[in-house]
């Protein structure tokens, strides 16, 4: 079994990549144009956001979609272009939701977009059919490593974030909404299924697929998306 150590390295390597990238990079998704701005997390190099859309894109037909933790928005977006009913995404980073904007103009397309932190930015009685989070992996202890907004998209302090999204999910959620996580084998994954019990959810796991960590790279990752199962039944 690969270390946490390993895979800390190996985040910390990504995170430093997209530091040293000062243009605008495009890439293609789905078979749409995108553009990433420096310091997004930028689906021009990682394999995972493209897994992702595979996965949950073609389930958004006529559903109303929040993803939490846009980046380039690319999700957001497609969903937007696949028929979604409404779509809003969020983001704790200012450049997220600029570099989200941009997309939006080049593709000709527009709903809303927030910043804040997990469901900070979205109103008490709005509730949607599916909500996506493809939550910064790496877990960390060292405040001082999510003072930088890059940091942000790859560690999260304690999986505070990450716990905000278990504990506030379900209130959102329609009747028959679905709280999608998407996760890793880099990730704690039996912490995080600790905290969905203490949640009252069960993780299911839907998928997963080892993927390139860089596009067109040999070192690969594990990539999972989970459905967060409502476990509190009344008696």
């Amino acid at each position: 079994m690969t270390s946490k150590k390993y895979w800390g390295k190996i985040i910390l390597d990504f995170v430093n990549k997209l530091r040293n990238e000062k243009i605008e990079c495009n890439f293609k998704i789905y078979g749409y144009s995108f553009m990433a701005l420096p310091g997004v997390f930028s689906p021009a190099y990682s394999s995972d956001t493209h897994w992702f859309a595979k996965k949950i894109i073609p389930q958004v037909k006529n559903l109303s979609f929040l993803e939490i933790g846009t980046g380039t928005g690319v999700l957001a977006c497609l969903a937007i272009l696949k028929g979604a009913s409404k779509v809003v995404a969020t983001d704790i980073n200012p450049k997220a939701i600029q570099n989200t904007l941009l997309n939006q103009q080049l593709l000709g397309i527009t709903f809303p977009v927030r910043k804040g932190n997990a469901f900070e930015p979205i109103k008490k009685n709005e509730l949607f059919d599916m909500i996506f989070w493809n939550h910064p992996f790496g877990f960390t202890e060292e405040k001082m490593l999510v003072k930088d907004m890059l940091n942000t998209s790859v560690f999260d302090y304690k999986y505070n974030s990450l716990k905000q999204f278990l504990r506030f999910g379900k209130e959102h959620l329609t009747e028959q909404g679905k709280l999608l996580l998407g996760s890793s084998n880099v990730a704690k994954i039996n912490y995080i299924k600790q905290i969905a019990k203490e949640e009252g959810y069960k993780l299911i796991l839907m998928d997963k697929e080892e993927v390139p960590v860089y596009k067109n790279k040999k070192t690969k990752i594990d990539v999972r998306l989970y459905l967060l199962e409502n476990n509190i039944i009344s008696s």
